[in-house]
């Protein structure tokens, strides 16, 4: 027995350092809320196309991209839903709100792309960052705090936004470093996170395609 329960804490010890120097570390995280369920292969999809926005002192500045992906179905689209005899959930929407509370308040994501119903709420918050306190060049189209992904060439541009509707928003969260939250993990850092996730956030929002 004293054998088995060696062996069992050796592999348990080699799992769990193998997990710690096999982690990945995110530069920027994004999160997601809307209508569609992303494959891994979407998710890909959009760190890449993120990617190809980023000037060259960005792109060494930012190797790996974390986007989460949150489930969320407007009111028009429950009641769309339910009228074709769909399997829709709305207890599953309110822990999708609450998962993006929770992002919004203690979470690493300060970039968003949420279905407008969503937005709204969180505009009103003031949640989010003005667009003209984050680029000198607010694209035409553009709300105070948000812009529609459609409206923005970086929307238009990648296969991976086809089937985006119209309604979803692309927003940034407000500089946290002032909050109680932020003063855990120190003023200075979460200062260093932000700037950098603005610099991505206007490089996305600025981005011109090629063709």
């Amino acid at each position: 027995m004293h054998f088995v329960a060696g062996g069992f804490a050796l592999i348990l010890c080699i799992i769990l350092v193998v997990q710690i120097f096999t982690k990945t570390e995110y530069d920027i995280f994004v999160t997601y809320l809307g209508p569609l369920s992303h494959t891994v292969e979407g998710l890909e999809s959009i760190e890449n196309a993120i990617k190809e926005t980023l000037d060259d002192e960005l792109s060494k500045e930012v190797k790996e991209i974390s986007i989460r992906d949150i489930v969320y179905l407007n009111k028009e689209l429950l009641i769309q839903g339910k009228n074709d005899n769909m399997f829709v959930s709305s207890t599953s929407n309110s822990d999708a709100v609450k998962l993006l509370n929770n992002e919004i308040s203690v979470g690493d994501s300060y970039i968003y792309i949420l279905d407008k119903e969503q937005y709204d709420k969180v505009k009103t918050s003031g949640a989010l960052s003005k667009l003209s306190d984050v680029t000198k060049n607010v694209p035409e189209g553009a709300e105070i705090y948000g812009i529609p992904l459609k409206k923005t060439e970086f929307g238009n541009s990648f296969a991976c936004f086809a089937n985006y509707r119209d309604d979803m928003y692309l927003c940034l969260r407000a500089n946290t470093s002032e909050s109680a939250v932020s003063a855990l993990k120190g003023k200075e850092s979460v200062e260093a996170e932000f700037e950098l996730h603005r610099k991505v956030f206007e490089c996305i929002l600025n981005y011109q395609s090629e063709d």
